[in-house]
């Protein structure tokens, strides 16, 4: 009869060894990686990008960080790399007025994007700050495609609420 009670403190001794162990605190201590799926743009410090999710928090708010660069990617690429496609330049460098007539499509490496949901007509699209000429673009999206490439958002794993 003295062994059960022994044998109970083995157990928990080894329940908390497992639980305090370095690896699972850190583990758990990782935050989620975010999909930056309403915006993504460079913050006024050098490698953050601020990043907007879908996400809500307890108040119902979007979750509005600030991510670090270099460990965000997009499409499992660097952001300095991915181009979205068939992207209009507006009229004027005007994100406000519609795109130029007859411009040709672009493929756009891009500086920084806003996703745009209109209701009237209903339409998704990316408003897109061009790297190389510094130009706002409009880039299709369709919904019904989350594969394509105009679909992709950077996700990054090193944030902080902003």
């Amino acid at each position: 009869m003295i062994a059960f009670p022994r044998l109970q403190t083995i157990l928990l001794v080894i329940a908390l060894i497992i639980t305090l162990h370095p690896a699972s605190v850190a583990s758990a201590a990782k935050p989620a990686p975010a999909t930056c799926d309403i915006y993504f743009f460079p913050s006024a410090t050098a490698d953050k990008y601020m990043c907007r999710t879908t996400a809500v928090d307890s108040k119902g708010k979007h979750q509005n960080l600030k991510c670090t660069l270099s460990k965000c990617s997009i499409k499992g690429g660097s952001w300095d790399i991915f181009a979205f496609e068939n992207c209009l330049l507006y009229a004027d460098n005007d994100k406000t007025k519609q795109p130029v007539v007859g411009a040709k499509p672009e493929t756009v490496k891009a500086v920084q994007y806003h996703v745009v949901v209109a209701v009237s007509p209903p339409e998704t699209y990316l408003q897109v700050f061009g790297r190389s000429n510094g130009k706002w673009y409009k880039c299709p999206v369709d919904p019904k495609k989350p594969d394509a490439i105009n679909s992709q958002r950077a996700i990054c794993t090193d944030c902080a609420i902003n």
